[in-house]
């Protein structure tokens, strides 16, 4: 079963000058501040991994934070671990380790360093888990059959031997899917997938479809706007999921 709210992520700092799309960063002291919020207001910050042995309820919230960048080891790593709280990190695997690295297709074009490989493992042997963004930063719909099945398949592989975890999760590389790669997912054996669609999961959702909501966080302003966001979120599952609402 799902969890009904997946918070999206990308850069835990913030934005440089050059940055165009500042959604995409989340100052450290707010990524901070939004843990210990989450935490105070009876949120229950899970894993994917975590969701096959704990059920989730209206108020679990999966943390996810796509690409790789090397600020989720120095910036979000500490943070996690100073809360005793876990998140999943989607990093392309073939770009970890280089700096300045800017995708052909992306719209943010600051250049950005993505975390190494030791990173990676000293991570999630401190529980963080590991979810695909496939060996390229490419969308799967742009891709032939043969080359998604094995964008799909070699990344599942090679993260689960990089980091001795079960992958479970992929995130679609810019958000894109359909019914023929949630078909070739499944095939694969992933058992969740994140779009970056918004809105909350319910128990009906397809665990290959869920949607994620956007965390920001570079601005004041933002901690009202994520107030507001996760409140009516919960709001939402539990009127979703009635039989799982949390005692708070």
């Amino acid at each position: 079963m799902p969890a009904p709210i997946v918070l999206m992520y990308h850069n835990i700092c913030p934005p440089p000058p050059t940055a165009q799309i500042k959604g995409m960063y989340v100052d450290p002291r707010q990524f901070d501040w939004q843990i210990r919020w989450l935490l105070k207001h009876g949120f229950d910050i899970t894993t994917f991994a975590q969701l096959t042995d704990k059920p989730a309820h209206a108020r679990s919230v999966v943390l996810t934070l796509d690409d790789g960048y090397a600020n989720n080891y120095s910036a979000a790593f500490p943070i996690l671990q100073r809360h005793g709280v876990s998140a999943v990190i989607y990093p392309i695997l073939t770009d970890l380790g280089k700096s300045g690295v800017t995708w052909p297709i992306g719209t943010e074009r600051t250049p950005a360093d993505l975390m190494t490989v030791p990173q990676v493992q000293e991570m999630a042997a401190a529980g963080i888990e590991f979810g695909s963004h496939l060996l390229h930063h490419k969308p799967l719909t742009e891709m032939s059959p043969d080359q998604c099945e094995q964008e799909l398949s070699a990344s599942r592989e090679q993260l689960q031997a990089m980091t001795g975890q079960k992958v479970l999760s992929i995130a679609y590389p810019y958000g894109a899917f359909d019914d023929v790669i949630v078909g070739k997912t499944e095939q694969c054996g992933y058992q969740y997938a994140v779009t970056t669609l918004p809105g909350v999961n319910g128990q009906g959702t397809h665990p290959l479809r869920l949607s994620r909501f956007t965390a920001k966080g570079c601005k004041i302003h933002h901690r009202m706007k994520f107030r507001r966001m996760l409140k009516q979120a919960a709001k939402e599952a539990e009127a979703q999921w009635p039989a799982l609402k949390p005692s708070y």
